[in-house]
């Protein structure tokens, strides 16, 4: 059997552990935060809405909220391929479907990555580290059963970087557009951010081949990759266009701040370490941001010094989050393309070693990981992963420059990765089955059916059972509610 066969199986397994540590019978793959109340609720809304009218464009949901735009809602997913799959799948309950989908989706990502790592020519080994920094990264496998939203995207993101490399070797833009559009209607919030990835990534493989800019380049190949991103964005304008709207009159205002604030270094390293509302990477991914300053190679050197100001200069992160604060999360789409660098560090490390002594590179270390440690790193378990993993690299510093032994950098990521994957995950509240699928919410169902049935008034209810979790729960489309709770929502 092929090494590379090997390594999906491999990276499979270990996925698959890492989801059914998260997943057992007794609770569902689904948080208390936001997945129960707001992620389910809305999908299983949407369905049963078109099963109802027939309709793929409602423009009106009008069971929540006293009656609300449906896109202040698109937040959550209206027109995301993975949801409208389920259309076809009546049979199959919302809270199943959901769970098997989102766990697909995150293994699907993964063997994408992979794949990406391989097509651009690196070693297996190197490719398996990579792809197991991305499926243990804090938010990507959290957020598959909190936030969804932000990281159901991923494929497509990843899709897109093979179709950049396509479009730059064969001049072929389909697959790009495509990506671009996915990416926007699957989730729009983080279309910006990913979109900016991809002109990243164009830039990194355009200089690889390229040595400068002329003006016959921008006509023949910025101008159209340009265009073609542009194009993707149109073909999701039936989706970006009210929802702008929406954003625009239903959301609250940013928060009072300084704005003086936002252009002032935070070297906490919050942005790329460890956090699950954050990239959540390991320190190898600084060491290779730092690295990356310092060599030869223009693409990575410009590259890095420029991922390295956006992650520390909040101005980045509230421009990206759409002027209504500075968090870190706007980053999780720059996953793929961190780590992309790390793959090559890891990939040329003897030529690194050359290009700057490593006494100089625990030197700019020690100033931002101080700075993390007392600032980042508040739970005891977490500090043992931040210090073993200091440990780890010193190891493979001293094997790698008096040894001439580079085995053992590949192997400190994922002595890292794993427990720090299990310490997120571990951290989450998981809804209880037995809560979920409860005697009470099955009589307030049959309930409000049967009141729906036996009455042609026209009126709304409230369920003041479990609210919390409830307050967006349409039980049946007979029956209108009062409440709304999301992102978005009608002021009035």
């Amino acid at each position: 059997m092929k090494k590379k066969t090997l390594s999906i199986i491999l990276l499979l397994t270990i996925s698959l552990f890492l989801l059914a540590f998260c997943k057992n019978g007794d609770y569902l793959f689904g948080s208390t935060t936001d997945w129960l109340n707001q992620h389910l609720m809305f999908a299983d809304y949407f369905r049963n809405l078109f099963y109802k009218t027939g309709n793929f464009f409602p423009n009106l949901a009008l069971h929540l909220g006293s009656g609300m735009n449906i896109f202040a809602l698109s937040y959550y997913g209206l027109y995301s391929p993975w949801l409208t799959l389920s259309y076809l799948f009546p049979n199959i309950s919302m809270v199943t479907y959901m769970q098997a989908i989102n766990m697909v989706t995150y293994l699907a990502s993964i063997v994408l990555i992979y794949a990406f790592f391989i097509h651009k020519k690196y070693s297996n080994n190197v490719a398996f580290v990579g792809s197991v920094l991305f499926a243990t990264a804090s938010p990507v496998l959290y957020h598959f059963h909190r936030q969804i939203m932000f990281v159901n995207y991923l494929p497509f993101l990843l899709m897109g970087f093979f179709g950049v490399d396509a479009y730059l070797s064969k001049k072929k833009k389909s697959l790009l557009a495509l990506s671009v559009f996915l990416i926007c209607i699957t989730s729009y919030f983080y279309s910006a951010s990913a979109l900016l990835v991809l002109g990243l990534y164009f830039l990194y493989s355009y200089f690889q081949q390229e040595k400068k800019i002329t003006k016959e380049k921008i006509k023949t190949i910025f101008l159209p990759f340009i265009g073609t991103l542009i194009l993707g964005v149109l073909m999701a304008s039936f989706l970006l266009v009210p929802s702008l709207f929406a954003l625009l009159n239903g959301r609250g205002t940013s928060a009072s701040t300084n704005f003086l604030s936002y252009f002032i270094p935070d070297l906490s390293l919050g942005n790329l370490l460890y956090q699950n509302y954050s990239m959540g990477l390991p320190i190898i991914a600084l060491v290779t941001l730092l690295v990356g300053i310092f060599t030869h190679k223009k693409e990575i050197k410009y590259l890095s010094i420029f991922l390295l100001c956006l992650f520390i200069f909040p101005l980045f992160s509230f421009i990206l989050n759409g002027g209504l604060y500075a968090r870190g999360k706007i980053f999780i789409p720059f996953i793929p393309l961190v780590l992309l660098l790390v793959v090559d560090f890891l990939e040329n490390l003897p030529q690194r070693e050359k290009e700057i002594p490593w006494r100089t590179i625990i030197i700019l270390l020690v100033v931002p990981l101080t700075i993390g440690y007392l600032t980042q790193v508040s739970d005891k378990s977490y500090h043992l992963v931040f210090l073993g993993e200091i440990a780890l690299l010193l190891i493979a510093i001293y094997l790698s420059h008096v040894k001439k032994d580079y085995k053992f950098f590949l192997l400190v990521p994922l002595l890292v990765a794993l427990p720090m994957c299990y310490l997120v995950n571990h951290d989450e509240n998981y809804v209880l089955l037995s809560d979920y699928d409860s005697k009470a919410q099955e009589e307030i169902r049959n309930f409000s059916e049967e009141i729906g049935a036996n009455n042609s008034e026209f009126y709304r209810m409230n369920n003041l059972y479990d609210t919390y979790n409830t307050m967006n729960q349409i039980t049946s489309l007979d029956t209108y509610q009062t409440s709304i709770y999301s992102s978005l929502e009608n002021p009035w």
